[in-house]
């Protein structure tokens, strides 16, 4: 499973990932500097993906609770 995820990204160069977002190059970056930097022992990066959190019954209970946890 694993190969085939790396196998699938390998084709997102900087170059295609800037041209496809229009993010600027600096800043894209940027961002995988810091991302990068969290691949330490004592320190790991948390991505949270909220879509739907806010339509649950208990909604703005859960969206209260997943920023607590950061």
């Amino acid at each position: 499973m694993w190969n085939l995820l790396k196998e699938h990204v390998a084709r997102y160069t900087i170059d295609e990932v800037v041209n496809i977002t229009g993010t600027p190059r600096a800043q894209y970056e940027n961002v995988c500097e810091i991302i990068g930097s969290t691949s330490k022992k004592n320190k790991v990066a948390t991505f949270l993906y909220a879509l739907g959190w806010t339509q649950h019954s208990k909604g703005a209970q859960n969206i209260r609770s997943m920023a607590w946890c950061n």
